[in-house]
């Protein structure tokens, strides 16, 4: 026998929550992964869709009565709606953050690597490109186009909407920074004339990977959008469903001039991957994570997307150049405060140690000892033998 509903009071698809304790699993509950089993969550789902399909008034009349609900939106009666969640991964509604069902049908966790790695994403490419950089904005086009592509609702209609997470558009719309978009300002229509994007960018998870790299991929090269920018953010390794992990992957493609997409490649000196439309490399770069007595964990921390600064010689994302202004201004009190007791030289030599192995957690205590007693200087050089 199913596992039977945990809670008294569960919502019905779209409805309003009632009191009740079944003994089986409801089918108009959907399960998370340990509610019940498989078989149960799949047919819970194929009965939910088919109720849908069965009552579309029934089905509307719930959409109507949730807080986010838009009229001018088409709902896709293969998609779930409710007060906090959807599973259509192209709905805006206030306040609603996207599910997705895993293979045995049920709620996948959201991936928490998907919401930190596009806020990092969105303040580089705003860093790059100025204020034209958009979160998760309307991408409107003829629903004729989603019908050829085979991009169709739950009713078999075409799709004429979607919204990647992050959009760059054209440089004609870039506003000054600081200033905000209105809702109708972050509603691109292709079909009524709008310039079109210069790039997208979609976080890829392992539920949407379909979705994403074939249906997207083929959707935006009709729409001539220049650059597509797809970003694996990876998984951590999973030691309790013997899951090895997977590292984050960068994928760029661009349009070429017989309308389709060319993947690009990452260059051999690890320059990472050029985009025409940042005008510089990018790349996603995972870096070590530091446990105690200075060992490394076995897993990569969380990805950064970074772009090559060619003026300044390095990568840059905002975490790296905070990092890089806490090393200035420790490098500047190293030198106000040593330099009349130390050579020029030894002041070099700890510069550069600190910039190539990092600065010390304990430096201002260092630098003060030092100016006590500046023949043990060598005290600010962790990781350097002594002479």
């Amino acid at each position: 026998m199913a596992t039977a509903v945990r809670e008294a009071a569960r919502a019905i698809p779209n409805g309003r929550a009632e009191e009740r304790t079944p003994e089986v699993w409801d089918w108009r509950v959907p399960p998370w992964r340990g509610d019940t089993d498989a078989a149960t969550a799949r047919a819970a789902r194929t009965r939910r869709t088919a109720w849908r399909l069965d009552h579309p008034a029934a089905w509307r009349a719930g959409l109507e009565r949730l807080d986010h609900y838009e009229p001018g939106y088409t709902y896709d009666i293969a998609h779930e709606y409710e007060d906090d969640w959807t599973t259509d991964p192209d709905y805006g509604g206030e306040g609603v953050h996207l599910r997705e069902y895993d293979k045995d049908g049920f709620l996948s966790p959201e991936h928490r690597r998907h919401m930190p790695l596009l806020m990092v994403m969105l303040d580089a490419l705003v860093d790059m490109l100025g204020n034209r950089v958009e979160h998760e904005a309307e991408l409107h086009f003829p629903a004729r186009i989603g019908e050829i592509l085979g991009l169709l609702t739950g009713k078999k209609e075409g799709k004429g909407q979607v919204k990647p997470d992050l959009m760059v558009l054209p440089r004609i719309l870039e506003l000054p920074a600081g200033r905000e978009r209105s809702n109708e300002g972050r509603t691109i229509r292709l079909d009524q004339g709008h310039p079109v994007p210069e790039m997208v960018v979609e976080i890829v998870s392992p539920t949407s990977e379909h979705r994403d790299l074939e249906d997207k991929l083929e959707l935006y090269a009709v729409l001539s959008i220049v650059e597509y920018l797809a970003c694996d953010p990876g998984t951590p390794p999973d030691p309790d469903a013997d899951e090895p992990g997977s590292p984050a992957k960068l994928l760029l493609f661009r349009l070429q001039p017989d309308g389709t997409y060319r993947e690009e490649q990452s260059r051999e000196d690890a320059r990472g991957i050029f985009s025409r439309v940042c005008g510089t490399h990018i790349r996603l770069w995972q870096p070590d994570v530091q446990l105690a007595d200075g060992l490394l964990a076995s897993t990569p921390g969380m990805p950064r997307f970074q772009w090559w600064d060619e003026g300044q010689g390095r990568w840059r994302d905002r975490a790296t150049d905070l990092e890089y202004a806490r090393m200035d201004h420790a490098v500047a009190t190293m030198r106000e405060f040593l330099g009349d007791e130390l050579t020029p030289a030894d002041l070099d030599t700890i510069e550069t140690t600190w910039r190539e192995h990092g600065l010390p957690p304990d430096h201002l205590r260092r630098i003060k000892a030092a100016l006590q007693a500046p023949s043990e200087w060598r005290s600010l050089l962790p990781n350097e033998p002594d002479d």
